[in-house]
């Protein structure tokens, strides 16, 4: 009986600590600011990557004028199954035309809607839905940022992210546990991502001498930038630290630090390689996920 009472005790130890590990960050001081953070932030960046788009949908999402057929491009997609049922639809209801020429803006009429808070989930349902369609459509022009939005717009639909700062929270006043596990989410989300990606480059030779730095700038300036060999060495280290050794962000005397650093390194890659719907999307992730979103009314 005895042991049986001291099982239950260490079963409820072990519960407590599990529940201040998940919700433990989300405290009422933040109050859910974070989330309409990255609800208003992912929101943006998606609406400036489909505006860039817009004036090259023809060429990339059209009937007749796609440089690869629109109909053969997302044959490769890993959503086939999905996009071959809707464009079967699409075909059978003669709607091919209509949704060619407008997809996009139905798409940007949805952020619009997501960015502001209005009927947040229902929105963000249909921005999640059209982000499928139209960039795993041309699935072989798609790179890590696409992969990133989707995730990012699934978050938004599963956690309550249009229930503060929104038009939600000022005309449909209900009351909504703020303090869930989104946060940690994004928090262990991020560790295995940086983790796994530094395992994988630590094993690649190029990444321990510097040359993948060396051919990254060189493929994006034709001619690499000057620098001395051991410079991008230790840049290429820096970032095999920086990925290795994130899970060190939950040190509380390390967070600020490393959060800089790895800030510092998504710009970086912004402006080194271009990328910079991707390293805006990183930016957004780490600092949602570990800033202290501290609410002024308290």
């Amino acid at each position: 009986m005895i042991l049986k009472k001291q099982k239950l005790k260490n079963l409820s130890s072990i519960n407590n600590k599990f529940d201040e590990f998940l919700f433990g960050n989300s405290t009422a001081n933040e109050n859910g600011y974070y989330m309409s953070f990255f609800r208003i932030a992912i929101g943006l960046i998606a609406i400036v990557d489909v505006i860039s788009l817009i004036p090259d949908v023809d060429l990339f999402f059209s009937k007749n004028k796609t440089i690869i057929p629109q109909e053969l491009s997302y044959l490769f997609s890993d959503y086939f199954g999905f996009l071959d049922n809707f464009y079967t639809v699409l075909i059978n209801f003669g709607l091919v035309d209509f949704f060619y020429n407008y997809s996009i803006y139905f798409y940007l009429t949805s952020l619009l809607f997501v960015v502001s808070g209005f009927k947040t989930r229902l929105f963000v349902l249909i921005s999640l839905f059209f982000q499928i369609v139209i960039f795993k459509s041309f699935n072989i022009f798609n790179y890590g940022y696409d992969n990133f939005l989707t995730i990012s717009l699934f978050y938004c639909l599963i956690f309550p992210v249009g229930k503060i700062n929104s038009i939600d929270s000022y005309y449909f006043k209900k009351k909504t546990n703020l303090n869930i596990p989104f946060k940690r989410f994004l928090q262990l989300h991020l560790c295995i991502i940086y983790f796994t990606s530094g395992i994988a480059k630590s094993l690649d030779p190029n990444w321990l001498d510097g040359n993948a730095i060396y051919r990254a700038t060189s493929s994006i300036f034709n001619s690499s930038i000057e620098l001395p060999a051991f410079l991008y060495m230790i840049i290429s280290l820096s970032v095999l630290f920086l990925e290795v050794f994130y899970p060190l962000i939950f040190i509380p005397k390390l967070k600020k630090l490393y959060l800089y650093g790895i800030v510092a390194m998504h710009i970086g890659i912004a402006i080194i390689l271009g990328l910079y719907s991707f390293a805006a999307i990183m930016i957004i992730w780490n600092i949602t996920a570990f800033f202290p979103f501290k609410n002024n009314k308290n």
